[in-house]
């Protein structure tokens, strides 16, 4: 409780400096993106004596009473009171895109925090595009890749295999779905930060085609692909893939 008492007194004491300090009233009534090493919490300051948040996976949500310190034109300080006596106290850096902080809990243990700052919505869309991309890989609709890749769109995957554009990456596609034409990959994994989004995902397929020298085999084939996502103005604008290439092609070659 030492600690929880200190943070107490921090928060009081930079009262008076906050005082004079020009207010970050702007993010006021914006919901906002707390990300925590993929632990994502949407929290909404009302005012800057009550703020709503929402935890992402598990859907658990409260409205609070807070105290938020204005330390300059893009800085806060802010603490409050959880239904079970947890106190957390965030120091969010909105020019940096950076928060910090500690959750002190009855049992007298102090969990630091520690992420990034984003527009929740922001967040969604890009989380959005990242799955229209992975739609088109398994429903073969290259027409959507328009309102989903950017013009100077690149892929980089770790077999040297690069493709720049959305022509690139419309032939990239074609030509995969023509070696497996039931090819489909499902999303497992989702983490969102910034302007970066990775999946982890599973992709099935039945090779009717020739793929990599190899002519048809007929056989199905399971792995697990993780790919990095660059979202610029609403659109990927860069991907790095990491595919289980050894696994596909094991797969391909086993006798049966």
């Amino acid at each position: 409780m030492k600690k929880l008492f200190f943070a107490l007194i921090m928060l009081s004491s930079i009262s008076a400096f906050c005082q004079t300090s020009s207010p970050t009233k702007d993010i006021i009534g914006k919901e906002l993106a707390y990300n925590f090493g993929g632990f994502v919490i949407d929290i909404a300051f009302s005012s800057d004596t009550t703020l709503y948040w929402k935890e992402r996976k598990s859907g658990h949500d409260a409205h609070e009473k807070t105290k938020t310190f204005h330390i300059n034109d893009h800085t806060i300080l802010t603490g409050w009171y959880e239904a079970d006596k947890t106190f957390v106290s965030l120091y969010s850096d909105f020019l940096k895109g950076e928060t910090y902080g500690y959750q002190f809990r009855v049992s007298g243990k102090t969990i630091p925090l520690k992420g990034t700052i984003g527009t929740a919505n922001k967040l969604d869309a890009n989380r959005d595009v990242v799955k229209k991309y992975h739609e088109v890989w398994s429903k073969g609709n290259t027409v959507a890749l328009d309102s989903i890749l950017a013009p100077d769109f690149i892929c980089h995957f770790i077999t040297n295999i690069e493709w720049k554009r959305i022509e690139g990456a419309n032939k990239s596609i074609t030509s995969h779905r023509k070696s497996f034409p039931d090819w489909s990959e499902e999303i497992m994994d989702m983490i969102s930060e910034g302007d970066k989004v990775v999946t982890r995902y599973k992709s099935t397929g039945t090779q009717m085609g020739q793929f990599n020298g190899l002519d048809a085999t007929g056989k199905k084939v399971a792995i697990y692909e993780t790919s990095i996502y660059r979202i610029a103005n609403g659109k990927i604008a860069e991907q790095w893939g990491f595919p289980d290439a050894l696994s596909l092609d094991n797969q391909l070659k086993a006798k049966k």
